[in-house]
């Protein structure tokens, strides 16, 4: 009677996830490790057939999380990219304001919360508080309805926590120096 050559690892131990639907498979024996040396059975065939069509269905569905995860980086770079655009109408529109007239803000680009960076560049006296979850590539901050002259250090913080940039702004920049460079980011 012929033997196996190789030892054949249960499909369990190839394929955890499988334990959870394994009920899906019939009577195939997902738990079943066959030693190399082993003859083989009649009843092994089927088996057999049935153990490749769940691995490649495993295959199958692999392939399927991977393209998945490509059509979610993909749909995060056009957002991404359409947000630049209309920063770029954004900052042209801005760029013509006077002093004395509210800045349009960009829509945020960069993915996450700027928390980290806001405590990075925050004074002991002026803490950023995190937003959760953080905004959405795209979206633009909730309006602070002043000209950039009366924004605060939490004003600023608050900015950097959204955008999840800095604006170029340095711990011990005093308040003059980050509106500025605030400016800066929203007008060029």
């Amino acid at each position: 009677m012929p033997t196996y050559l190789y030892d054949v690892p249960s499909l369990i131990s190839k394929r955890p996830a499988l334990a959870d639907i394994q009920n899906a498979f019939g009577n195939l024996d997902l738990n079943r490790h066959i030693a190399k040396g082993s003859e083989i059975q009649r009843d092994d065939v089927p088996q057999a057939k049935k153990a490749a069509d769940v691995d490649d269905l495993a295959n199958i569905r692999a392939t399927l999380d991977t393209m998945s995860n490509t059509l979610t980086r993909i749909d995060m770079c056009t957002a991404i990219l359409d947000a630049k655009v209309e920063n770029g109408r954004i900052l042209h529109r801005n760029s013509w304001k006077c002093a004395n007239e509210t800045l349009e803000f960009l829509q945020k680009v960069v993915p996450g919360s700027g928390y980290d960076k806001a405590c990075a560049v925050a004074s002991a006296e002026h803490q950023p508080m995190d937003i959760n979850p953080p905004a959405e590539v795209g979206v633009t901050p909730e309006p602070i309805n002043r000209l950039l002259e009366g924004y605060t250090y939490g004003d600023i913080l608050q900015l950097i926590v959204f955008y999840n940039d800095d604006f170029g702004i340095q711990a011990g920049d005093n308040l003059s120096e980050q509106r500025h460079k605030v400016c800066v980011f929203l007008t060029e």
